[in-house]
């Protein structure tokens, strides 16, 4: 991608981090235009008397550039960073600068048990759980269960934060790679009391990223305040 608009480039600038790092945390990060689809569309299903001034926002797996929360800034809403969740410390000080969550977590599993309720919760678990590339055979079963690790932590959380809306994204390679892992996560989102709309993106040819890589996305509207 080599951009952002909310200035995370120069927060990993000013954190030193290296070229060659900043620009694979930019290819790893959602792109802005499909974060912005994501939040527009829950926006667009939510009952306008029950939109908040500012939207209270939550984030697992957050990274450096936090590219789900900011999506909610693109789609034209005042936005709070509530709470992060993020595990390496490089991206964890990157993210104080550039985003300046209120409350700090190592994990999402922490996250979990700790948080405060929000209004939007946004998660995207890493990509290397579910990779073509990364050979897995000295644990096979490995990856799966760290993906049902990841999506556990995810129910978790909505369940404890009771936000209006959820944004989860994952690579495709879930699917494609751990079908069994795929459909499991799928369905522990849908026992959730939201309304899901679940389909899967391409990076490169719906948003106009430099790089070829699809998406799962799911977002869900919680069904107390879903309007069609």
């Amino acid at each position: 991608m080599g951009y952002d608009r909310h200035g995370c480039v120069a927060a990993l600038k000013r954190a030193g981090i290296c070229e060659s790092t900043r620009n694979a945390w930019l290819a790893e990060s959602v792109p802005s235009l499909m974060a912005e689809s994501c939040a527009s569309l829950a926006l667009a299903h939510v009952a306008t008397d029950q939109q908040p001034s500012v939207w209270r926002v939550g984030s697992l797996f957050s990274g450096a550039r936090d590219a789900l929360s900011a999506g909610f800034t693109d789609a034209g809403c005042a936005v709070e960073s509530t709470f992060a969740a993020e595990s390496d410390p490089d991206r964890l000080r990157v993210l104080r600068m550039h985003r300046a969550p209120r409350n700090e977590y190592a994990s999402a599993e922490e996250a979990s048990v700790c948080c405060p309720c929000v209004d939007a919760l946004v998660a995207s678990p890493p990509c290397d759980r579910v990779s073509r590339a990364r050979d897995n055979s000295d644990d096979p079963t490995g990856p799966a269960r760290r993906t049902a690790s990841d999506f556990k932590a995810i129910v978790t959380t909505v369940r404890r934060s009771q936000p209006l809306v959820v944004v989860v994204e994952q690579s495709d390679g879930l699917a494609s790679h751990q079908p069994a892992a795929y459909a499991a996560a799928d369905q522990a989102l849908r026992e959730l009391p939201y309304a899901w709309s679940h389909t899967c993106s391409d990076a490169h040819s719906d948003c106009g990223s430099s790089h070829v890589r699809a998406r799962l996305l799911w977002v869900g509207v919680r069904v107390d305040v879903f309007v069609p």
